[in-house]
């Protein structure tokens, strides 16, 4: 890794990854997609300080 982020231009990586067996299951989404969209823009600019919706709230 250290020669990748140090050497000059793109570069192409493949990894191969392997499943984590002691994960539990991705928890059911209780929130329909635009109330997520919302939700995960509300939270980074809270987090970040940026602005993502403008005054209206989108």
């Amino acid at each position: 890794m250290p020669e990748i982020a140090m050497g000059d231009g793109p570069h192409f990586v493949a990894l191969r990854v392997e499943p984590e067996t002691s994960f539990l299951g991705t928890p059911p989404m209780t929130y329909e997609g635009p109330e997520m969209k919302y939700r995960f823009g509300r939270a980074l600019e809270c987090k970040l300080g940026i602005e993502i919706f403008g005054p209206q709230g989108y």
